[in-house]
């Protein structure tokens, strides 16, 4: 609805806007019903049951009423995906009403949402200039911080969507492989639920200050509703563990 709003403030009048919307809606519109009776009944639900993270704190009265489970200050949680809904890929929350309708376990959620978020959503790593680049050519900040970029090797991990990404780094497999990859331990700043920052441990960089600059992009830059944390992560690749840097928590993948 942002278009609209921003067309309200510009000016046009509410009846240019409703005829607009309403132009959009037939546009867009799926023949026929969209079949949600799939999402009544696990068996044919449990082919689009994925899972992303979100904050822990900042969630924590909604997930009351939601299956999760908590990794280290994230929270892993479900969805159903409905993909190329209205152009889009539509996503439904499971709570804990769901799981009951469907008589199936957290266990159960989890165990097929992995394996479904791995195949529909696979990772994708690439340099963090090129992503820039590719979002935007002309953005002026890009030759400021090329060289800080290159010199620290900073990474963008995502999925194919570039949508809820910032999972991936969850994945079975993955932080081991990108650890291989790199031949070394590496720091993983949580840039939004969309994605992560990976930078590989040169034994130069500080945590402090790297902790400074996730904080300073979530103020400046992520909506609230995506920001992932204020925290930064390190993997250890000889212990296949993800730590909470400047804590005792970790987590062994």
């Amino acid at each position: 609805l942002e278009p609209y709003f921003q067309a309200y403030q510009a000016g046009m009048p509410i009846a240019d806007l409703a005829e607009r919307f309403l132009e959009e809606f037939h546009r867009n519109q799926i023949p026929g019903k969209q079949d949600m009776e799939s999402f009544l009944e696990y068996e044919k639900a449990a082919g689009n049951i994925c899972y992303r993270v979100v904050n822990y704190e900042k969630n924590k009265d909604q997930l009351q009423n939601m299956p999760h489970r908590k990794i280290l200050d994230l929270a892993l949680i479900y969805y159903y995906r409905m993909e190329h809904f209205m152009e889009h890929t539509a996503s439904v929350l499971i709570f804990d009403d769901h799981m009951k309708r469907w008589s199936v376990t957290e266990q159960q959620l989890y165990e097929r949402a992995k394996k479904n978020t791995c195949l529909a959503l696979p990772p994708k790593l690439a340099g963090i200039l090129q992503v820039i680049q590719e979002l935007d050519e002309n953005s002026d900040w890009i030759k400021d911080d090329m060289e800080f970029c290159e010199n620290e090797r900073m990474y963008v991990l995502t999925n194919q969507e570039k949508y809820f990404g910032a999972v991936c780094i969850l994945y079975p497999g993955v932080a081991q492989s990108i650890a291989e990859s790199f031949s070394n331990n590496f720091y993983i700043l949580p840039s939004s639920i969309h994605e992560c920052i990976i930078v590989p441990d040169s034994g130069q960089l500080i945590p402090q200050e790297l902790k400074e600059l996730v904080q300073d992009v979530n103020c400046q830059c992520v909506e609230e509703e995506e920001i992932l944390s204020d925290h930064i992560y390190y993997y250890d690749r000889r212990q296949h563990k993800i730590r909470l840097v400047q804590t005792e928590e970790e987590l062994f993948l």
